[in-house]
C-alpha cells in the first residue's frame, strides 16, 4: 500500500506540472511541496512544452483580440491588386491650369514693367495661363538628319582611314587580330626583348652613404675615441676633476 499512495503522489505531481507548463495551475491538484499562485506567473517556473508556443506569465492574462503597440487597420488594396492591376491616371476635368509666368514676365519686361510692385499688379491684371492640350505637348527640338534618312551614318568610316590616321596608328586592324589575340602576343614579345633590361633596374645594389653621413660619422668617431684614440666616459664639467670613489670591476 505504501508503494502504490507513491506512484499515485508522483503521477499526481507530473500532471500539475504540466498544468504549469501550459500557464495554468490548479489549486486542487496535489503538488509534493508548497504551492504559490505565483508559480503560474513566474517565468523561471513555467516551463514551454515541445511542440508549442511559450505560455504567457502575465499575472492577468490579456484579451485574445489584444495587440500590443498600435492596431492598425488592414489595408482592403493589397499588394497583389497594387503590382497586378494597371490604372491609368485621369486628369481632373475641373482642374485650372497654373499660370504661365515665363510669359507674363517676357510681356512685362516689353511693357517696361520693373518694380516688384508693378509685376505683381502687371500680373493681376494680364493674367495668362499654361496652354494644354495638342498645343502644349508638340515636340519643338532640332530635327536630326536620321528623322528622314534612315542610312545616314554620323562620323566617318573607320574602315577607310586618312593618311594623318595610318602614320599615328597604323595600318588598319582587323577583326581577326583582335579576337586570336595579336595584340598580346605582340605585347609578350616586346616584354621578352626588354626582360634583361627590366632585371638589370630591379639588382641589388648597396646603399651609398652620403656626404652629409659620411661627415658625421666621422666626427661621432673622433669625439668618442678623442685624441689618445682612447672611450672617455661621459662627465659633467663641475665633476671631472673629482676622482671615483669605488672602483669597478676591469677599470684600469
Amino acid at each position: 500500500t505504501r508503494f502504490a499512495n507513491l506512484v499515485q503522489l508522483s503521477r499526481r505531481a507530473s500532471s500539475s506540472r504540466r498544468s504549469m507548463s501550459n500557464g495554468v495551475y490548479g489549486e486542487d491538484l496535489a503538488r509534493v511541496g508548497v504551492t504559490r499562485k505565483s508559480q503560474s506567473t513566474n517565468v523561471l517556473l513555467v516551463h514551454s512544452e515541445l511542440g508549442k508556443v511559450k505560455p504567457r506569465v502575465f499575472a492577468k492574462a490579456p484579451a485574445a483580440d489584444f495587440a500590443f503597440g498600435v492596431s492598425k487597420a488592414r489595408d482592403r488594396e493589397g499588394a497583389k491588386d497594387v503590382t497586378m492591376k494597371w490604372v491609368e491616371h485621369k486628369s481632373n476635368p475641373d482642374s485650372v491650369p497654373g499660370p504661365d509666368f515665363r510669359a507674363m514676365n517676357k510681356l512685362g519686361a516689353v511693357n517696361e514693367v520693373v518694380s516688384a510692385a508693378e509685376v505683381a499688379a502687371f500680373r493681376t491684371e494680364n493674367r495668362i495661363t499654361l496652354r494644354g492640350g495638342d498645343v502644349a505637348k508638340t515636340d519643338k527640338s532640332t530635327a536630326l538628319p536620321s528623322d528622314y534618312n534612315p542610312d545616314h551614318v554620323y562620323g566617318r568610316s573607320s574602315s577607310a582611314p586618312t593618311i594623318e590616321e595610318t602614320r599615328y596608328t597604323g595600318d588598319a586592324v582587323d577583326i581577326k587580330t583582335i579576337v586570336q589575340g595579336g595584340f598580346t602576343d605582340e605585347w609578350i614579345t616586346m616584354n621578352e626583348r626588354r626582360a634583361g633590361q627590366m632585371r638589370a633596374k630591379h639588382e641589388w645594389r648597396e646603399p651609398k652613404m652620403t656626404k652629409a653621413a659620411v661627415g658625421h660619422a666621422s666626427f661621432a668617431q673622433s669625439s668618442k675615441h678623442g685624441q689618445g684614440g682612447e672611450a672617455k666616459p661621459f662627465k659633467m664639467k663641475k665633476f671631472e676633476n673629482v676622482q671615483p670613489k669605488l672602483s669597478s670591476v676591469g677599470a684600469k
